[in-house]
């Protein structure tokens, strides 16, 4: 009974060891990440130059996205959109922007990603007001 018992455990944990799942591993050559089925993910990923910039600078940002078709950058609002695969952009007032790249591959798939950046004020840094009545 003891042993009968002890091997249902270790076949148990055979089986649930071997199971194929969507955990992701580099192909071959090691450039993109694929899953349990060897197709390239799609991953929606970014990067700045630097987290912080001063008001006027561009972001400098870095497009790390796998299999993306189509771009879509919301910068800052959803009034500054742009579709280009890597876009320039500049903030021209102080404060925190949240960015956000969707991107979409072939199949109509979606991955989104969201960062902020700090955009600092060129009047010494630090927090300024936007109030008119400042001096």
């Amino acid at each position: 009974m003891k042993y009968t018992y002890l091997l249902l455990v270790l076949m148990a944990l055979v089986t649930s060891c071997s199971k194929e799942d969507d955990t992701l591993k580099p192909n071959q050559v090691g450039l993109e990440v694929l899953n349990a089925q060897n197709e390239v993910r799609l991953i929606a990923d970014f990067t700045f130059e630097n987290q912080v910039v001063n008001e006027g600078d561009a972001l400098n940002i870095t497009n790390l996205s796998t299999e993306g078709v189509t771009y879509k950058w919301t910068l800052g609002s959803e009034n500054e959109v742009s579709i280009e695969q890597t876009p320039n952009h500049s903030f021209f007032a102080h404060g925190f922007y949240d960015i956000t790249l969707t991107i979409t591959n072939q199949n109509n798939k979606e991955a989104s990603i969201t960062k902020t950046i700090e955009v600092l004020c060129n009047f010494g840094g630090g927090d300024h007001s936007t109030d008119e009545s400042e001096s």
